[in-house]
């Protein structure tokens, strides 16, 4: 469009100087006439000639300013297009974004699930290791019976880990007259048969205390209470888990 414009401003101002020309050309020829004409007819000569070139000039310039409005009405709609594709760029940016927050939302918790499952299997794999290194022995009851006043209860410890090479069983009571016992050998899983003997009219507890040692010469301590017809364990050092 600019080309376009130039040419016509040349060809524009060459048709003005033209007819100036002409004008002036007239003015010389008939110069003994000119000077000599009233004032009111060389002002109607010199605005019908100048009349003449302002209304090109008028027609050019209302022309110039459509094409102007023209080149606006595009650079608006350009710029339309522009903030339009901005705000889809923008659309697409947090859209992005959300997927991206959605992702490491999960691998978070795919980390998260990871480190819970690695924590169990080095709880389980520690649990599995003591078990190895100490041996823990499990109580339970067996028959019973009164002879001369005094129960004879009969219990069973039972070695569920690591082989114990040696130990010693101590009883702590005001009302069992049964003695201490130290044992050898007890292999995984073998159980140990001991006979607490109390005054059978007595409810006193009774408090028994094992001491065993595994080949690996490492010590364990468990301490189970007899009371009211039953065993539970009230201590164990070092602990299970």
């Amino acid at each position: 469009m600019r080309p376009k414009a130039g040419w016509a401003t040349i060809i524009l101002i060459i048709v003005t100087c033209l007819t100036i020309g002409v004008m002036v050309g007239l003015v010389i020829r008939d110069w003994d006439r000119f000077i000599v004409m009233p004032l009111n007819e060389i002002g109607d000569f010199l605005a019908g000639t100048a009349g003449t070139v302002a209304l090109i000039w008028i027609v050019y310039g209302y022309l110039q300013q459509n094409k102007a409005l023209e080149i606006q009405q595009a650079e608006l709609k350009n710029s339309v297009e522009a903030l339009n594709l901005q705000t889809e760029e923008l659309r697409n940016s947090v859209e992005q974004q959300r997927l991206s927050a959605e992702h490491l939302g999960t691998q978070a918790k795919t980390m998260e699930e990871q480190a819970r499952n690695t924590r169990l299997q080095l709880a389980e794999e520690r649990k599995q290791i003591i078990v190895e290194t100490y041996p823990l022995l499990t109580a339970r009851k067996a028959h019973s019976r009164v002879v001369d006043g005094k129960l004879h209860q009969n219990l069973e410890f039972q070695n569920i880990a690591a082989d114990c090479t040696a130990g010693e069983l101590t009883i702590s009571s005001k009302t069992a007259v049964s003695t201490e016992k130290k044992f050898n050998l007890l292999r995984r899983y073998e159980v140990l048969d001991y006979m607490l003997i109390v005054e059978s009219t007595k409810e006193a507890q009774t408090d028994i205390t094992i001491t065993s040692m595994s080949n690996r010469n490492k010590k364990r301590q468990q301490t189970f209470r007899w009371s009211k017809g039953s065993i539970t364990e009230i201590k164990c050092v070092p602990p299970k888990d």
